[in-house]
């Protein structure tokens, strides 16, 4: 499977690279099932004065009725469709370290595990043809994330004070799960569900919005619910107090806090 979607890549790149004058090409792709399995990945590069590394200790893949078709007559006459049934991998250890001027930044990610489904996605003449279809989920467990120096700097005293209530005491930002669930129809609406967990509480995100054919507009939030439970009253009192001082559009909800908005994301509207 690997090999045939290389040849397939090659030879698209000599075409559209080295021929001036063609009569078109026309490429084709499908593929039943297909699995792979990796382990003791990593990837470094180094550019100017920044560093960077990624590891993955072991990931798996698994591709589904993956169909791909491009048909170009020339180079205003393209068309390009990409159909896959499952697309789904599951990767352990996953980790990523960055630095520059004196800038450090690291992740770790103890699983990752993400699948995209029904996907239909057409364009023509480097436009869309319609709306894409998309179904997909993804979720992380147990994320450490250190932050650059500069950005914590630069945090007033309230947001540093926020900050540290997700933080294990030591400037590390720990974050237990993260689950997301993301639809999108050919009518160019939007629905997703997210929860997030963290030592301090649990928050829950649901979203519907809708997107503009051709992706120029702005999208429109239709609803957009946060909300934030579990918390510890220490966090309460210091939730309580932010809402008071700094007219973040928070409301208490029993021993939690939601946000409801919609409209445009540069004027939401708060609810």
């Amino acid at each position: 499977m690997k090999k045939s979607m290389i040849a397939m890549l090659y030879l698209a790149t000599q075409v559209f690279v080295y021929s001036q004058d063609f009569d078109g090409v026309e490429m084709g792709m499908g593929i039943g099932n297909g699995s792979s399995t990796m382990s003791g990945f990593y990837f470094e590069m180094s550019v100017g004065g920044y560093s960077g590394e990624f590891r993955i200790d072991r990931m798996k893949s698994t591709v589904r009725n993956l169909k791909f078709k491009a048909d170009v007559k020339d180079r205003y006459n393209e068309y390009f469709e990409f159909l896959v049934g499952v697309l789904s991998a599951d990767a352990n250890g996953v980790t990523a370290n960055f630095q520059g001027n004196g800038e450090y930044f690291t992740m770790e990610i103890g699983k990752i595990s993400y699948a995209i489904k029904n996907t239909d996605v057409k364009v023509k003449n480097e436009n869309p043809e319609g709306l894409p279809v998309l179904s997909a989920n993804l979720n992380l467990q147990k994320i450490e994330i250190i932050p650059p120096n500069s950005v914590l700097r630069d945090m007033h005293q309230g947001e540093y004070e926020l900050y540290n209530t997700f933080t294990d005491g030591s400037g590390t930002l720990v974050i237990n799960k993260v689950a997301t669930d993301v639809n999108l129809n050919r009518n160019g609406k939007i629905s997703a569900k997210g929860n997030l967990d963290i030592p301090m509480g649990k928050v829950a995100v649901t979203l519907n919005m809708t997107i503009d054919r051709d992706f120029r507009s702005e999208p429109f939030i239709n609803s957009l619910q946060i909300d934030v439970t579990n918390l510890s009253a220490d966090l309460q009192a210091f939730m309580d107090e932010l809402i008071q001082n700094s007219g973040v559009p928070l409301k208490r909800k029993g021993r939690g806090y939601s946000l409801r908005m919609s409209g445009n994301p540069n004027s939401p509207r708060f609810e």
